[in-house]
């Protein structure tokens, strides 16, 4: 008897050591492969102020952008127009952010991606 007592408070222990580590952590994950309604924590390498920003965002759009849609783009915005550093990469995300504010991310130019399990389970249940 007390063998599983044992047994069971290392289960205890190790399932939830794995909760608290991916709440905290989470999984490596690859931004461009996001679905709509899943959140995922990255850092976004800003070049015009020389140093990656820290995001968490619930994913709203996800897609692949055409060479065509990235020339469109860079001949008609105004955006950073005349930004040697800046340049448009193969896959567009928009996010919402924590505070709520809804942005665009290049997928591509996104470091340390994590998915984690938990805050995507609280989502889906319309707690988070």
């Amino acid at each position: 008897m007390n063998g599983f007592f044992i047994v069971a408070g290392i289960g205890m222990v190790a399932v939830f050591g794995f909760l608290a580590y991916n709440l905290r952590v989470g999984f490596n994950a690859d931004l461009r492969e996001a679905k709509r309604g899943e959140l995922y924590r990255f850092r976004y390498l800003q070049p015009t102020k020389g140093k990656a920003e820290r995001y968490m965002v619930k994913i709203l759009d996800s897609r692949p952008m055409t060479t065509n849609e990235i020339t469109r783009l860079n001949n008609s915005s105004s955006y950073r127009k005349n930004d040697p550093m800046f340049m448009r990469t193969g896959h567009l995300v928009t996010g919402q952010c924590s505070d709520g504010t809804i942005r665009n991310f290049y997928a591509e130019r996104t470091i340390d991606c994590k998915k984690t399990i938990m805050p995507n389970v609280l989502n889906k249940v319309g707690i988070l």
